[in-house]
């Protein structure tokens, strides 16, 4: 090897010993850490878990958008298209390829959204994409209900009371866990500080069946059930550590 190759090769050499601790930093928030850099692994773990709480506070602090009485235009695997009561048309995707409701042509929906792009403009109409959050029909209770929702911080009672009211006969379990969730952070401070980050809620039905979702993480759609009935609920409860 003359020395113009060995110059080249601890150029090389020191290349890889720069790049590659950042490199297995990157690596080692999805797979198993490696000792070598555990502090600067354990920085990079930390950092992506305060996103993830960031994410979940912005998702789930921020307003929903509500359409009533909405025509069916087509559904298909991913999407549907929806045409609402003042005649803009709105582009609903699906989060999850778990959760594809099917719909038929001109059929009435009520839905509940997160707005994900800006309105646009075409030939046809206005396109809104949202991300569906929780789909059921139109049928209304003829008087609204007023839930309680207990809640528990760190294993004691929240002083601090909401009583959430619903007039839809059936709502999505993904548009309750919003709902919950939603309040969890307005009122309670859920995801506002380190010590309020996990926990669960949990819905026990009249028949005893019960729902439950873990705080510290989304909803996940492809665990999501038929809608249930507002008024077969007899409780819903929820506790923040």
């Amino acid at each position: 090897m003359n020395e113009g190759e060995l110059k080249m090769n601890k150029k090389l050499l020191m290349n890889f010993f720069i790049v590659s601790p950042l490199l297995l930093a990157t690596i080692a928030t999805d797979f198993t850490p490696v000792p070598l850099l555990s502090n600067q692994i354990i920085k990079t773990a930390k950092a992506s878990t305060n996103d993830n709480i960031k994410d979940l506070l912005d998702w789930y602090s921020s307003g929903s958008d509500t359409f009533t009485n909405s025509e069916v235009l087509d559904n298909s695997l991913g999407s549907m298209r929806i045409k609402n009561t003042d005649g803009s048309i709105s582009l609903i995707i699906f989060p999850s390829p778990y959760y594809s409701p099917a719909f038929t042509k001109g059929e009435k929906v009520d839905l509940n959204t997160k707005r994900t792009k800006k309105s646009q403009h075409t030939s046809e109409g206005t396109y809104i994409h949202f991300q569906i959050s929780g789909v059921t029909n139109t049928e209304k209770l003829p008087t609204p209900i007023e839930l309680p929702l207990k809640v528990k911080v760190h294993g004691k009672d929240s002083p601090l009371k909401y009583w959430p009211k619903f007039d839809k006969k059936q709502l999505a379990i993904s548009t309750l866990d919003f709902e919950i969730r939603h309040q969890l952070t307005q009122i309670h401070g859920l995801y506002r500080s380190s010590d309020k980050t996990g926990g669960y809620w949990k819905i026990t039905m009249n028949d005893g069946s019960t729902y439950q979702s873990d705080l510290s993480k989304k909803f996940e759609y492809n665990t999501e059930k038929p809608p249930i009935n507002i008024d077969e609920i007899k409780t819903i409860e929820a506790e923040i550590n």
